[in-house]
């Protein structure tokens, strides 16, 4: 049984590391505070022994047990006294899982590493996945959309679209470093990335900025960092210095990175 999270009281939740408590009736509060202020998500909290806090938005239907919620609220945003209980609780629901109108409206296309990758010694170009990311003013990473089980194949089409174009048209500044092109997203350079949406963009800037053809244009990319772009010598060097895992390919390569 769902009810109101007004409605609902019960035993203290522990607050951990400052040796104060918080209850389930203030923590309710904090819920409903935030449903009345929110457009998108609602908050709820089941009865019973194992009281939990529901997030329903759209499609997507999160319950999640409340100690639990306490403790990552903890970790994301320190409850004191100067830090209120709604406001923690915002932090947390920000790393809440995506929906599709918000990955349709919000969502930027990122490389990823696919699912397999971590089993290779050395990654390749295969080894690449095109996501759907969004970025929230308190989540500290992008976070990315997953289709559910009910989203339609033509939806997920069509929220990749979407994102990809909105990747695309993204400015991501750029800076010549010797014979390197750094492509570098300075709010959000986790999401660095998304300039490869536009593949013909980077290809055309950097062989201004390096003097060389664009079919001689490499890629050095590492998901969630800058991407740079050199001639083959010094995409080869780059990578040689690298310590983070990588892939260096031909730029026109990006094309053919798939979902």
């Amino acid at each position: 049984m769902i009810e109101p999270a007004s409605r609902v009281a019960g035993a203290p939740v522990p607050r951990r590391r400052t040796g104060t408590t918080v209850s389930q009736v203030t923590l309710s509060a904090a819920a409903d505070s935030l449903t009345a202020s929110s457009d998108s998500y609602s908050l709820s909290i089941s009865s019973g022994q194992d009281s939990r806090l529901v997030v329903t938005e759209n499609e997507r239907r999160t319950s999640v047990p409340l100690e639990k919620v306490l403790t990552a609220m903890q970790r994301a945003c320190p409850l004191d006294e100067v830090v209120p209980v709604a406001r923690a609780l915002e932090v947390w629901l920000s790393q809440r899982p995506v929906c599709d109108q918000e990955a349709f409206t919000s969502g930027l296309a990122t490389l990823m590493w696919s699912q397999r990758a971590h089993e290779r010694r050395h990654r390749g170009l295969r080894d690449l996945r095109w996501q759907v990311v969004v970025l929230r003013p308190d989540a500290t990473i992008p976070v990315p959309w997953v289709p559910s089980t009910v989203t339609s194949k033509r939806t997920i089409k069509q929220i990749r679209e979407s994102s990809r174009d909105r990747s695309a048209a993204r400015e991501i500044a750029r800076l010549s470093a010797g014979d390197v092109v750094v492509w570098a997203c300075a709010q959000e350079p986790m999401v660095s990335s998304a300039v490869l949406a536009n593949p013909t963009r980077v290809a055309k800037q950097s062989a201004e900025m390096l003097a060389v053809g664009e079919d001689d244009l490499r890629m050095v990319v590492a998901p969630g960092r800058p991407v740079a772009i050199a001639a083959p010598v010094g995409a080869a060097r780059l990578s040689a210095e690298s310590v983070a895992e990588h892939v260096t390919a031909p730029l026109v390569a990006a094309a053919k990175v798939g979902w």
